[in-house]
């Protein structure tokens, strides 16, 4: 892989068909485009450690990464547990709220 400014002029990159056939009829299954999102990194790319105790940054592992490096297993982790515990936090918001439009 060459990394380069992305202010230089660079050919695109185009997948051997071997790769891109099969990654074009997955994406078009699923009804994605077939690019790597954040939901391919964070939302679909992890479980827990152990099944039987909730989401947490220790119960969390992440399946793949690019570099293996620690720091980007919990940059993905933080997004895990955020995005599981927003739900709380919007039910929580609907709950205040619903006391808010029943005191005014």
């Amino acid at each position: 892989i060459e990394l380069t400014d992305q202010s230089e002029a660079r050919e695109p990159v185009v997948l051997p068909a071997c790769l891109a056939v099969p990654l074009k009829a997955l994406a078009a299954h699923l009804g994605r485009l077939p690019i790597l999102d954040y939901a391919a990194c964070v939302l679909y790319n992890w479980e827990l450690v152990d099944p039987t105790r909730p989401v947490s940054f220790d119960n969390v592992r992440i399946l793949d990464t690019f570099t293996q490096l620690p720091a980007e297993e919990w940059f993905f982790k933080t997004h895990v547990v955020i995005e599981y515990h927003g739900a709380d936090a919007i039910r929580a918001i609907h709950q205040i709220e619903q006391v808010i439009h029943q005191r005014v």
